[in-house]
């Protein structure tokens, strides 16, 4: 009698993202596609509906794989740490309230960071949005400017040392005498180019500086973070055209996803309904033109779970479950696998 061997292959489930068709057995493809259908028809608020673990992520990654020639390399965000277990936090994030929310400086922040670890353009940012800025610190928000700022120091050196020098004004002296003659006789032309230099080092830049009498009397406003997302846009759309990420075919920049993470891992409702406010009132800010460059891609739980057992919406449950459908542009409903 033969004995007949059967080989078993062990199958094992891990919970990371796919990032790829060739593992996707969820057709996550498909749900990507029809978000891509969305993104061209201009929606730029997407919300991604399902509970923790049902394949947000990996649904974000197929999208950005499968349209790398039209999408930059998405910038992720994380709010999960902004968000308090405890509803008595919550008016930490009261987007009513006068001072900037926890949430809003991590957004900007993370924002400004984009993929890289870190960077001096996030650092200005985080200066910007902390009530002081540091002793006597300087926070510059480009590398440029410092280049600037040396290249004025040398033009108004070069200025008073041709001033009050004294070289031999005759051509009978050798080329070395001629050369320092000629640059002397164009000495003012050092200090146009220092303004210049100054011009451009603050056209499109911001320095913030503080003495020891400002610690702790600075208190960053709403205009100020709107100035800055702002300005950190703008950075992004200037980022991504200067590293040449520019849809030849059709002559368009690629399109910036801003992919929102683990809100769906909380369960405390005011705290994700007011973050869900302040992305909202960022989306506003963003021009028509820039509206349809930058997208948001938001990770959430269904509304009717995400409000269950929340005493705080409760009583005004009906309104709260308006504000999905007021604030997305397009909905995703991702089923439990």
């Amino acid at each position: 009698m033969v004995e007949k061997k059967t080989n078993k292959k062990m199958i094992f489930f891990n919970n990371s993202p796919i990032d790829d068709e060739e593992n996707d057995i969820f057709d996550f493809s498909i749900k990507a596609q029809a978000i891509k259908e969305a993104i061209d028809s201009k929606a730029n608020m997407i919300a991604l509906i399902g509970d923790y673990g049902t394949g947000k992520s990996s649904l974000t990654k197929i999208l950005y794989k499968n349209n790398e020639k039209e999408f930059a390399k998405p910038i992720f965000i994380n709010l999960w740490d902004c968000i308090s277990t405890s509803s008595k936090k919550v008016e930490n994030l009261d987007t009513n309230n006068s001072s900037v929310s926890i949430f809003t400086k991590s957004f900007l922040y993370q924002l400004a960071l984009g993929n890289t670890p870190y960077n001096h353009f996030s650092r200005y940012i985080n200066q910007r949005l902390s009530k002081n800025y540091g002793k006597l610190s300087v926070a510059l928000a480009k590398k440029s400017s410092l280049v600037f700022f040396l290249a004025i120091g040398f033009c108004i050196s070069l200025f008073f040392i041709c001033n009050d020098a004294s070289f031999p004004d005759c051509t009978n002296q050798n080329w070395f005498y001629n050369f320092l003659s000629v640059i002397k006789s164009i000495r003012y032309l050092f200090l146009f180019l220092a303004g210049i230099f100054g011009y451009n080092s603050l056209k499109n830049n911001n320095i913030l500086f503080s003495l020891w009498d400002s610690q702790g009397k600075i208190e960053p406003s709403d205009t100020d973070c709107f100035e800055l997302f702002e300005e950190i846009i703008s950075g992004i759309r200037k980022r991504n055209k200067d590293k040449n990420i520019v849809d030849k075919k059709n002559k368009k920049n690629l399109k910036q996803l801003i992919i929102i993470e683990d809100l769906d891992r909380s369960n405390n409702a005011p705290a994700v309904l007011a973050l869900l406010k302040e992305i909202y009132r960022f989306n506003n800010l963003l021009t028509d033109e820039n509206r349809e460059d930058i997208i948001f891609i938001v990770s959430l739980k269904s509304e009717n779970s995400l409000l269950e057992g929340s005493v705080e919406i409760e009583a005004d449950k009906q309104k709260a479950l308006q504000i999905y459908s007021k604030i997305f542009d397009y909905t995703v409903w991702i089923r439990p696998i």
